[in-house]
């Protein structure tokens, strides 16, 4: 998705992926991150929130990808990994890349006694 950043004017391209689809817009009209300029017929973010969206879009197809591979690993639905995780996210968005990998380290060290 194409964002036109406030400050330096940079037309930026913004992209979550998940499952294969483009999932961007809708994270961000979810978390009312989406601004439409309607001068310009653009959407557009300060530096700041682009910035944090991106490291945001990383870290989230980052653990998406951990997961499955603790999934493969000890071979374990994923959908368990994230019944997991979801019990404790609490819906705030700059504690969902921690809690998830302290979930993921929690169920790696439980299942590698196992091994």
């Amino acid at each position: 998705m194409l964002i036109r950043v406030r400050e330096s004017h940079d037309l930026v391209d913004l992209c979550l992926m998940k499952n294969g689809i483009e999932y961007t817009r809708d994270m961000l009209g979810n978390n009312g991150a989406l601004h439409y300029n309607e001068e310009t017929e653009e959407h557009e973010m300060s530096e700041d929130e682009y910035e944090w969206w991106k490291e945001f879009f990383r870290y989230y197809e980052t653990d998406e990808e951990e997961v499955a591979e603790a999934a493969d690993e000890f071979d374990i639905m994923e959908s368990e990994i994230w019944e997991k995780i979801n019990f404790c996210l609490d819906g705030d968005l700059e504690s969902r890349h921690y809690i998830i990998q302290r979930e993921l380290e929690e169920i790696r060290g439980f299942y590698k006694n196992f091994i």
